[in-house]
């Protein structure tokens, strides 16, 4: 599954769209948003975040990949794990 950042067009399944969901779930009064130019408003706001997080994990990927190779001891073959 590939980081979705999200745009106003494309918000849905998007990690803005989740940071949207886990605001308001983390909120005990609902958010004052009243009228689409509010809710544009919050969403292109949460858009610049998740895209400038999604840029940063793309800029130091190398900061979180990790590649081991061993030796199975079940088996003669030795395979690699790669984790994000």
């Amino acid at each position: 599954m590939a980081l979705k950042a999200g745009t106003l067009n494309d918000f849905a399944d998007s990690m803005a769209e989740q940071m949207e969901i886990a605001l308001e779930d983390g909120l005990q009064d609902p958010l004052p948003l009243e009228g689409d130019k509010a809710r544009t408003y919050l969403r292109s706001l949460l858009i610049a975040i998740a895209q400038g997080v999604v840029e940063h994990i793309k800029n130091n990927l190398e900061l979180t990949t990790h590649t081991h190779d061993h030796a199975s001891s079940l088996t003669d073959d030795t395979h690699s794990h790669t984790v994000f």
